[in-house]
This record gives C-alpha cells, sequence and structure tokens, in this order.
C-alpha cells in the first residue's frame, strides 16, 4: 500500500515521490516502508504545488493483522527541495489498516499546515484532498485484490499436510 512507484500509477497529483538517501550512503532498500521521504504533488489551481518532507514508519502487528504508520514533517538530511514547490512544515499523518470480518478498515488522521489562506482551502478540499483519498482507497482495493489471488495461488502450490516427511520432531522411529 506504500510502494512509492506505484503511487505514481493511481495519485494523478504526483509530481515526484523519492526517499532521501542519508548521507554516506549510496542506495536504499525499496522494500523498507520506514524511511525518509519528500512527496512533490500539484494541488488544484490557483494553487502551488506542494513539497512534502517527512519521517514515515511502518510496521505490522501480527496480534490483530494491522498495518500501522506514521509520517511526520522533518528537515531531510539532504536538504530542501526544490525551490519553485511550497514546503509544508507542518505535517502529520496517521493510518491503521485492518482485515474485518465484513472486509477492510483504514482509519486515519491528518493534519498538515499547508500555508494557504483559508478561503483558498476551500478549493484545495474538495479538488484536490477527497479526490486523493478516493483514488488511495481504490488502489489498496487493487492491491488486496493482487494479494488475495497470490495467497490463492501459493496455497494451491503448497505440499498438502500428509505429504510432509520427517520423523514426528520426537527424533524416534515413528514407524511404531
Amino acid at each position: 500500500h506504500l510502494d512509492d512507484q506505484a503511487r505514481t500509477l493511481w495519485d494523478d497529483s504526483c509530481i515526484s515521490c523519492e526517499r532521501d538517501i542519508p548521507s554516506g550512503e549510496t542506495r536504499i532498500s525499496r522494500h523498507s516502508e520506514s524511511c525518509m521521504q519528500r512527496y512533490i504533488c500539484r494541488f488544484p489551481r490557483p494553487l502551488s504545488g506542494r513539497s512534502y518532507e517527512f519521517a514515515r514508519r511502518v510496521w505490522t502487528r501480527p496480534s490483530d493483522g494491522g498495518c500501522y504508520a506514521i509520517c511526520k514533517s522533518c528537515p531531510l538530511p539532504s536538504g530542501d527541495g526544490p525551490s519553485q514547490y511550497c514546503l509544508v512544515k507542518e505535517y502529520v499523518s496517521a493510518c491503521c489498516i485492518e482485515g474485518t470480518e465484513q472486509g477492510t478498515r483504514i482509519t486515519t488522521v491528518y493534519f498538515e499546515n499547508n500555508q494557504a489562506r483559508p478561503g483558498l482551502n476551500k478549493i484545495a478540499v474538495p479538488k484536490g484532498l477527497l479526490p486523493f483519498w478516493f483514488k488511495y482507497e481504490a488502489s489498496l482495493r487493487v492491491f488486496a485484490k493482487a494479494k488475495q489471488v497470490n495467497t490463492r495461488r501459493r496455497s494451491l502450490d503448497d505440499p498438502p499436510a500428509d505429504d510432509v516427511v520427517g520423523d514426528g520432531g520426537d527424533g524416534g522411529d515413528s514407524s511404531g
């Protein structure tokens, strides 16, 4: 759900979504979802594009099957991004994605000071933020459907339990 490369496929407001490489590092794992990141996006006219620089922490809890994420604005080690975008200096986001008997529940908390006048925010929310969340939800549905298909395929490839070779774990002869 947080695949930065896939985000450019469904998020048409995304100009750039890059992980910040700490000094001294030459590469970063694209599979690690906890990272420092810069996200640059378009805002509805007459607002200029925005640059978000933040730390993201993602974890799962096997006890409840949930996936949790927290993002908070912070200066990145590589410095500020392109100056033609308005840097959002205050940003906090959190979400919990968990399976339920009825499907999937997504709980989000979101705050940002996008440095726009209140009247302009009345344009940004219905034309920018709400469509973003609808696309985000749709992309999660596609991801969940693909994961279900992959899980079913993997379970068909697994050998049946009675085909397991071994001594039953007691170290003795199981022939009785």
